[in-house]
C-alpha cells in the first residue's frame, strides 16, 4: 500500500539524495515495526520520487509528522534560497551579480536572526514549524506530494514572510549602495582637499556629545572655517553624524584622533572610511583620561 509518494525536481541530485537518507535515518524505527514499511527512490531526467510503502493499514498509523519535520528541514535548506532569488530577480528585476548578491545576503541576515531580536533558533524554529505542521497535515489527507508545487500554492503565508523579507532586504540593499557611493564622494572630496590644521582631537563623551580641539588642545573656533557646529543643542530632527562629518571635512586636519569608549559606533566606522589613513581611535591618552575618565582596571594597558 502507498502511503507517501514525494516527489521533487532533479536541480540538485545530491539533495534529493539527502533528502532520502534523512527519511531513512529518521524512520528506521518504522522499519522494525509489522507493517512492512519500505522505503525507496526513483531519480529520473528532471524528477525523483521518494515513496514510502506499508501492509493494509498501516497508512492510519503512520507518523506523518516525521516526514513533515524531514520535509521542512529539505525545504529550508535546498528551496528557501531559490525561492528568494526567484522573489529577487522577478519580482524587483535585479539581474546584476553583485546586486542580487546584495539582497541575497540581507535575507540571509534577517531570516537568520543577526539582524532580529530573536534568537537564531527561533527564527528558523518558527519557519519551520509553520511548514512541518503545513506538510504533515497535508499527507494526513493526500499520498502524493509535489514539493515545488507544494511550496508555490500551499505555503502562502510562509512566501509571504519571504516576500516581506526580500522587500525589506532590497530597500536595506539600495540604502547601503548610496551610502557608499555618498561616502566615496566625500573621500575623494577629501583626498582633492589640502589640510587646514594638522591636527584634530574628536572627542565622545558620550551619546551625541562631541567635542572637536585642535593641535594646540584648544576648541576648534569654527568661524574660522566659515561653518557652524554646537553638538551639546542639537535637536532630535537634526543629523548630528552628518553634522560631525562636515565639519571635519570643513576643517579639513592632515590627522584625526577620535578618543572614545565606544570604537563600534557608526559614526567612528564612517570617518574612518572617509578620512582613511587620517583617522586613527586612540585606545588610551591624557586626553581620554581628562575628558572620558579612567578605563577599566583589565583595559589600563596605556600609559
Amino acid at each position: 500500500m502507498e502511503l507517501f509518494t514525494i516527489v521533487m525536481g532533479n536541480s540538485a541530485e545530491s539533495s534529493v539524495n539527502e533528502l532520502y537518507q534523512a527519511l531513512d535515518n529518521k524512520l528506521a524505527h518504522v522499519h522494525k515495526d509489522p507493517i512492512g514499511f519500505e522505503l525507496s527512490i526513483q531519480q529520473g531526467s528532471d524528477y525523483s520520487l521518494i515513496q514510502g510503502t506499508g501492509s493494509e493499514g498501516a497508512r492510519a498509523a503512520f507518523p506523518m509528522e516525521v516526514i513533515g519535520d524531514t520535509i521542512a528541514d529539505y525545504i529550508l535548506k535546498h528551496l528557501e534560497p531559490d525561492v528568494l532569488h526567484d522573489l529577487i530577480t522577478r519580482k524587483y528585476k535585479l539581474h546584476k551579480e553583485d546586486d542580487i548578491r546584495s539582497v541575497e545576503g540581507y535575507c540571509r541576515q534577517f531570516l537568520n536572526g543577526t539582524q532580529d531580536a530573536s534568537p537564531l533558533s527561533t527564527l528558523i524554529e518558527r519557519r519551520h514549524n509553520l511548514i512541518s505542521i503545513r506538510v504533515s497535515g497535508y499527507l494526513q489527507e493526500h499520498s502524493l506530494i509535489v514539493l515545488e508545487g507544494f511550496v508555490r500554492f500551499r505555503l502562502q503565508e510562509y512566501l509571504e514572510e519571504l516576500r516581506e523579507v526580500v522587500e525589506y532586504a532590497v530597500d536595506e540593499s539600495l540604502m547601503d549602495r548610496q551610502y557608499q557611493e555618498f561616502i566615496s564622494l566625500l573621500q575623494y572630496f577629501v583626498y582633492m582637499q589640502e589640510a587646514k590644521m594638522p591636527t584634530a582631537h574628536l572627542i565622545h563623551k558620550g551619546g551625541h556629545d562631541f567635542l572637536i580641539f585642535n593641535d594646540q588642545l584648544e576648541p576648534v573656533d569654527l568661524d574660522e572655517y566659515d561653518a557652524t557646529f554646537k553638538v551639546e543643542v542639537l535637536e532630535k530632527d537634526v543629523n548630528f553624524e552628518d553634522m560631525i562629518v562636515s565639519t571635519l571635512i570643513t576643517v579639513s586636519p592632515a590627522k584625526i584622533y577620535i578618543h572614545t569608549r565606544e570604537p563600534e559606533l557608526p559614526i567612528v566606522n564612517t570617518i574612518m572610511q572617509i578620512f582613511e589613513g587620517r583617522a586613527t581611535v586612540c585606545p588610551y591618552c591624557r586626553m581620554c583620561h581628562a575628558y572620558l575618565g579612567d578605563l577599566a582596571k583589565k583595559d589600563q594597558l596605556y600609559p
